[in-house]
């Protein structure tokens, strides 16, 4: 049973994870359309598992959207914080382990669970938006994860 330090370190950063990707996709969105704020991102989350059905501008599918994103950074940062003192590599490097577990997320989600989600879309691998996407979640998610992990388990350590 993790302690609830461990359980406080994981939910803290998976909710500050959560909160810089979705900035990330925010951003993103509003440069690459010139502005105008991007009402859907949660919908489109939700449309994992409702599809097209989701896009309903409802509060329901944006509640929805939302508690499944912060599910998803919950258990991409629970998973790193049980790799990290298993795997020695992602204790040499932040910068390196940061690269290579958003890199791994970007597969995941885009390789696994979209084609597998209520949207049934086949894969359009555009290199710029996969990029991207890539380079959001290895700043906003990989870098948190990477660095706060790495934080708890020195103070776990020293015994601070």
């Amino acid at each position: 049973m993790p302690s609830s330090k461990l359980l406080k370190s994981i939910l803290f950063t998976a909710l500050v994870a959560g909160i810089l990707d979705l900035a990330g996709a925010v951003v993103s969105y509003m440069i690459s359309r010139g502005g105008g704020f991007p009402k859907k991102i949660l919908e489109y989350i939700a449309g994992g598992w409702y599809g097209s059905a989701a896009l309903d501008g409802s509060l329901k599918m944006n509640i929805v959207g939302g508690i499944s994103h912060f599910f998803i950074a919950t258990c991409w940062t629970a998973l790193f914080y049980f790799l990290y003192p298993r795997l020695r590599f992602l204790q040499k490097s932040r910068l390196v382990s940061a690269i290579l577990y958003g890199l791994v997320i970007w597969a995941v989600m885009n390789l696994a669970v979209l084609p597998l989600s209520a949207w049934n879309a086949p894969l359009r691998l555009m290199p710029f938006e996969a990029a991207k996407a890539a380079f959001i979640l290895i700043v906003c998610v990989g870098l948190p994860v990477v660095v706060r992990t790495g934080s708890y388990y020195k103070s776990i350590q020293t015994g601070a």
